[in-house]
């Protein structure tokens, strides 16, 4: 019997071609509903599907039996014939046709949408005084409408939108924002607004200005200038410092080599010299390595410590 209406199933589409087909919207992941009126409840009867995108064409339903995972069909006391289609996926978007015997009862164009989709925001990172790009990419069906806002007002100037290359049957878009002369950071201030006909999702991105890293010395920190050790003794060293991408600190010994602690991960900011002997004496040197700067300061002197 699928087989027979496989055959008769062009000349029934083409057929409906010829009729209005109402037009019904889904989201993807939701529920739907597709209903038409039978004349008589004792007729054969099917639910048909055709894709031209996908060309896909096939059997849905035939009587109270149904050929889509989570899809199913009931007929009412009224003798409508009701299809039932569970958690939607794009797969299912296109022409649906209600048959009754040989006649096509009940056609429908069926949309399935999928809400917006916000790629991660940039974080730009610039100087002082410089101009800010923001990135804000967005996928959806149809097509999201992208919208800038600071402080919630909507940004109607330095803004530039370009239609991206549709990726799995999504379509996709970019908009560009350009911040005139950044002074200070910004943060969760700037926001990209993606929505379409299914849904409206917003991201916020980061505004900082790179700062130049800078040695704290402040006791209350743990840093102190002098240290003072015995031959054997091991001695921790503290060196913190701030800026912004963050910097890395990198300790140098007096013989020119690095120090001998490498197991201190967690902080980044200390050294720990062991097994001290006379060569190790003298001033340690710390590098602070930012994003465009490096500073070499003597933060440590080791002087030999006289028996008691």
């Amino acid at each position: 019997m699928l087989r027979m209406i496989q055959f008769l199933f062009g000349f029934l589409i083409g057929q409906t071609k010829t009729q209005d087909l109402e037009e019904r919207i889904a989201v993807r992941g939701g529920n739907i509903t597709l209903k038409c009126q039978l004349e008589s409840g004792s007729g054969q009867r099917f639910w048909l599907f055709s894709s031209e995108s996908q060309k896909v064409t096939k059997t849905i339903s035939f009587q109270n039996d149904t050929f889509l995972d989570g899809a199913s069909v009931k007929i009412t006391k009224k003798s409508e014939y009701q299809l039932i289609i569970n958690e939607i996926q794009q797969t299912e978007d296109g022409e649906w046709y209600c048959q009754e015997n040989d006649r096509t009862v009940k056609s429908y164009r069926l949309y399935v949408d999928v809400a917006p989709y916000i790629d991660p925001l940039n974080i730009s990172v610039v100087r002082k005084g410089e101009d800010a790009t923001l990135i804000c990419r967005s996928s959806g069906k149809p097509r999201p409408e992208l919208v800038w806002k600071f402080q919630n007002r909507t940004l109607n100037n330095f803004t530039d939108t370009t239609n991206l290359k549709s990726r799995n049957g999504q379509e996709r878009i970019q908009s560009t924002l350009t911040v005139k002369s950044i002074k200070d950071n910004i943060l969760q201030q700037y926001s990209c607004t993606a929505k379409n006909r299914a849904a409206s999702v917003t991201k916020k991105a980061d505004i900082f200005i790179k700062e130049t890293p800078k040695i704290l010395k402040e006791n209350q920190l743990g840093y102190e200038e002098f240290r003072y050790a015995k031959i054997g003794d091991e001695v921790r060293m503290i060196c913190i410092s701030k800026g912004y991408p963050n910097p890395k600190i990198a300790w140098t010994a007096p013989t020119g080599q690095y120090s001998e602690d490498d197991n201190d991960k967690k902080s980044k900011y200390s050294v720990c010299v062991q097994r001290q002997n006379h060569e190790k004496f003298g001033h340690m040197t710390v590098a602070y390595l930012g994003s465009f700067i490096i500073i070499f300061t003597r933060t440590v002197f080791f002087s030999k410590a006289h028996d008691s």
